[in-house]
């Protein structure tokens, strides 16, 4: 749910993140909280970098909160240890 601000001229769209309809080079900033977790294939994230460098400005930013599953997987037991260690 979203709510536009009321001192700040704003829209919200809904499109897939690899086809966004705004106009090249109008953005300022794209924010991102982990939207390319459910990407199925390499593919996919070419799509998504390639639309968001055609609708950024030369002087804006992307920022992005990305999930990754290490291929290292901690067990409980471990973790209290180096909790205890103060690690």
């Amino acid at each position: 749910v979203w709510e536009a601000p009321k001192k700040i001229a704003s829209h919200v769209e809904q499109s897939l993140w690899q086809k966004i309809p705004v106009e090249s080079n109008s953005a300022d900033f794209i924010i991102g909280d982990g939207c390319t977790t459910q990407f199925p294939n390499k593919k996919t994230y070419r799509d998504f970098f390639k639309e968001q460098h055609r609708i950024i400005k030369k002087d804006g930013f992307l920022l992005l909160r990305c999930f990754l599953n290490t291929q290292k997987q901690e067990h409980f037991d471990g973790i209290i240890k180096d909790i205890k260690k103060g690690n």
